[in-house]
């Protein structure tokens, strides 16, 4: 396993874990796991042609979070890590590397 497969499947994990805390309302949990998970990826996602404004949607967490909405808050990181996370999976694709998600291709 590459580090790029090691990356994804840590990824995919803390998404996991920050959906259980979603439901559990354990916020700080979502947000520790969440936040960790941006850091990881880093960068990495972006390609030539891409368009991100996934930043933005962290501010709006962290408006979100301010004002007491914590679910909303949690949402919207979890679309900030999930989209980085398929955008750096469509990268590695396009590069020729094979997909490493554990999600069935369709």
């Amino acid at each position: 396993m590459n580090s790029s497969d090691r990356l994804i499947k840590e990824i995919e994990a803390i998404l996991e874990i920050a959906d259980q805390g979603i439901s559990r309302e354990q916020w700080d949990l979502v947000r520790l796991q969440l936040d960790r998970g941006i850091a990881l990826i880093g960068d990495q996602y972006v390609s030539p042609d891409t368009i991100d404004s996934s930043d933005m949607m962290l501010v709006l967490s962290d408006i979100e979070a301010g004002a007491g909405k914590a679910l909303g808050a949690a949402k919207l990181r979890r679309t900030v890590l999930s989209s980085r996370l398929e955008q750096l999976q469509h990268k590695l694709q396009a590069a020729g590397t094979p997909p490493t998600s554990s999600a069935p291709l369709h």
